[in-house]
């Protein structure tokens, strides 16, 4: 070799070492970051927010290829990851690209989520991961379980949201 430059990491690696003697020395870039451009001497900055970075990505806005991608509805990807996330339990994430969510996005009141899953929508109903809450328990939202009313109350109807929306039990039947 004559010069320094005779032999780059390509994109996609970095070399943190001088005085390095093989390609050997270059390194894949870290998951949740990129290496952009060839030479790098260390990972360029975290992955553009609301985008994941895959090891030896080399775009800061990774295309859904082997190298990344933008997060799909129902994910989050904060900056520097390496694999979307789940969207918070108690919140919808019903936007591609989310990167965080907001109380904007909490699950409303009167549904409930099953699981951990991610969910797309604040009003779910009938799906495998939310739904309105059932019949004799009112729901808070956001990652509230129903709960029940407490004998002699009832609740006769779904999707409610408050305590205060339990009824006595009225003469002539018993409720519990």
């Amino acid at each position: 070799t004559y010069y320094s430059w005779e032999n780059p990491c390509p994109p996609g690696y970095y070399n943190p070492n001088a005085d390095s003697t093989s390609s050997a020395a270059c390194v894949q870039c870290t998951g949740g970051k990129y290496c952009q451009g060839y030479g790098n001497s260390a990972a360029t900055l975290d992955c553009t927010p609301g985008h994941y970075c895959e090891i030896g990505s080399e775009h800061v806005i990774p295309v859904k290829d082997a190298q990344g991608g933008q997060c799909t509805i129902k994910q989050i990807c904060p900056g520097n990851t390496n694999a979307p996330q789940d969207c918070p339990r108690g919140y919808f994430c019903n936007e591609e690209g989310m990167s965080a969510v907001t109380n904007a996005y909490k699950l409303l009141p009167g549904f409930y989520q099953i699981n951990t899953d991610g969910l797309s929508t604040g009003t779910p109903k009938g799906l495998a991961n939310g739904d309105e809450c059932p019949l004799g328990h009112w729901c808070a939202g956001a990652d509230n379980a129903p709960v029940a009313c407490v004998a002699p109350k009832y609740l006769p109807s779904r999707g409610q949201e408050q305590i205060s929306k339990c009824r006595d039990c009225p003469y002539g039947y018993y409720c519990g």
